[in-house]
């Protein structure tokens, strides 16, 4: 194996890392925020049965770059689940072929999610839409969420980098044929209409979990497998690409910016003991017994969605 790769490849990594690095901190640095508006909208509404205006719309828009900026840093350091029931029986060099393909085309497509989002940011600024509280051009927040998603992709793309550079130091270029060829081919197979709605929605949906299970058993991550099939399924659906695209765009940033995401009830410590709280046996504790008597508003705060271990 020539050096040559290897620089190119280090030159890659030296260029994307510090690049996700920022955007993760800078996630972070959104994710010590976020607590602030819900603490203080749920006090609010404890004491004064008021809420903050706006502490949803500002959640969903800060949840959005923070999804967005954080995914590529999970990817680089192999957060993502996936299953490797099978490809731990696996010799490294099936392994490296498979990953090859299937980086690729993850590559290829998070670079198709990064461009419908700006396709949507471009609309959105030129229907001059905004928020509903604080008027922020939402536009701006798909131009955000692109940035994430092309880190996303520049980073699944050095994995595919690796994953060539060992198939080919392993001598298994030629196995790429095939492999690259089966991919293009089930990719190709909505695009080109062979998947028809003709079939009827039973046949469709035992095909679409096949294509599901086949992307996690070759240990494509769960979250990639999960958006190419719902990908290639929206091809089929909408009966063309250009509708699909455009949904890339919209169902990935509303999918990230829900407020759902920030109101999972928290388990243990002081959510425990809001719900205990009018138990009487807490009560009779000695620096509790002033408030005897007293009661949590309901419903509870943490209603919204209850989330146990």
């Amino acid at each position: 194996m020539s050096k040559h790769p290897n620089s190119v490849i280090q030159w890659y990594e030296r260029t994307t890392i510090p690049l996700i690095n920022m955007a993760n901190t800078l996630a972070m640095v959104i994710l010590c925020i976020m607590p602030v508006p819900v603490f203080f909208d749920v006090l609010f509404r404890v004491l004064f049965s008021r809420s903050i205006p706006g502490a949803i719309e500002l959640e969903e828009l800060l949840m959005g770059i923070m999804v967005f900026f954080g995914v590529a840093h999970t990817h680089s350091h192999g957060g993502h689940i996936n299953i490797d029931l099978l490809t731990s029986k696996f010799p490294r060099s099936v392994n490296s072929v498979i990953g090859t393909c299937l980086y690729l085309l993850s590559s290829v497509f998070y670079a198709l999610v990064s461009w419908q989002l700006v396709e949507q940011g471009i609309k959105k600024f030129q229907n001059q839409e905004v928020s509903f509280t604080y008027h922020l051009p939402v536009g701006t927040f798909r131009f955000i969420a692109a940035v994430g998603a092309l880190l996303l992709a520049l980073a699944i793309f050095l994995s595919f980098l690796k994953a060539l550079q060992e198939t080919i130091s392993r001598g298994k270029i030629f196995w790429l044929i095939p492999a690259l060829a089966s991919t293009g081919l089930l990719m190709a197979a909505p695009m080109a209409g062979w998947v028809s709605l003709d079939w009827g929605g039973a046949l469709l949906g035992i095909l679409g979990m096949c294509v599901l299970f086949l992307f996690l058993f070759l240990g494509l991550p769960i979250g990639f497998g999960m958006a190419l099939t719902g990908f290639l399924g929206m091809i089929v659906v909408y009966q063309g690409l250009p509708p699909s695209l455009s949904m890339l765009g919209i169902s990935s940033y509303d999918t990230a910016a829900s407020y759902m995401l920030t109101v999972v009830r928290p388990t243990g410590g002081w959510a425990d003991f809001l719900e205990a709280w009018p138990s009487p046996r807490l009560q009779a504790v000695p620096v509790f017994r002033p408030y005897a008597g007293t009661a949590w508003p309901q419903p509870s705060p943490w209603a919204p969605l209850r989330c146990r271990k």
